[in-house]
């Protein structure tokens, strides 16, 4: 069921980039796609234990990067940006995806990569932290 959600918004986000946005973004979205499909089916089947870390990763990670996209639209339609973002007043509503693109894209590696070492870590420093597994409870 979430493998068909990501997909379908996957390709509605994919074919509103086409048509408000140009080619080439279109082309990095889908590849970003790709790979982030990816690394999180070979994550998932080399490291089994971290599948729902992976999958809450990315569903979170989209998630707050929609609210990112939206937010940063959202205030240039009150305020004028810094000249860091672009600068200007009353961004065009396209440009949710452009920033929703960018802050997954520069994230999720980080989450995927780092996510699980550091959790090792905190779970043996902490091993209250660590989640119970089903039969131990």
């Amino acid at each position: 069921m979430l493998g068909a959600i990501l997909s379908l918004s996957s390709i509605v986000l994919g074919y509103a980039l086409h048509v408000f946005v140009s080619l080439n973004a279109t082309i990095l979205f889908i590849s970003l796609v790709i790979a982030t499909y990816l690394i999180t089916m070979v994550a998932g089947q080399k490291w089994p234990e971290w599948r729902s870390y992976g999958v809450a990763s990315l569903v979170g990670l989209g998630v707050g990067s929609t609210i990112i996209g939206v937010g940063v639209w959202a205030y240039s339609q009150l305020f004028l940006l810094p000249q860091a973002v672009g600068g200007g007043f009353r961004l065009p509503p396209w440009t949710i995806l452009i920033f929703l693109i960018w802050t997954f894209a520069t994230e999720i590696p980080f989450l995927i990569t780092l996510g699980p070492p550091i959790l090792k870590t905190c779970y043996k420093a902490f091993p209250s932290l660590k989640p119970m597994k089903e039969g131990d409870r």
